[in-house]
């Protein structure tokens, strides 16, 4: 499943209009990961829910091109400490941000609270 996720967003990085042409699917990764990286880089989100629904779609994205270690991978694309990047992680999850998709296996799955929180307007004004 990872791979072919993960074969899917190499398309997409590669060529963008093949893949919006054969599928019709013009929002797939469409929300830019270097802006959302700055905006909490430097600190510029205050709203809560805004940052852990924007840290998730990092956490989601960047789970398939760091490896094993995501914490500190994003600590070092965030300029944030390991242990707090943990900790907004086990948030992200506590507060249904993102669900587990099977027991043991890292990483998740953006629950509906995320997909609404990204669709909002106010997430969508901090881009």
């Amino acid at each position: 499943r990872k791979k072919g996720i993960l074969l899917i967003n190499n398309l997409v990085n590669i060529d963008r209009k093949y893949f919006n042409k054969k599928t019709n699917n013009m929002s797939y990764l469409s929300i830019p990961e270097k802006k959302l990286e700055n905006k909490i880089k430097k600190r510029q989100i205050k709203n809560r829910s805004i940052l852990l629904a924007a840290y998730a779609y990092l956490y989601i994205n960047y789970q398939f091109k760091s490896g094993n270690n995501y914490s500190l991978y994003l600590s070092k694309r965030l300029n944030y400490s390991e242990n707090y990047i943990k900790s907004l992680t086990k948030e992200l999850f506590k507060e249904s941000y993102l669900i587990k998709n099977v027991d043991g296996v890292p990483g998740g799955v953006i629950s509906t609270k995320t997909i609404k929180i990204i669709n909002s307007q106010k997430f969508q004004q901090i881009l």
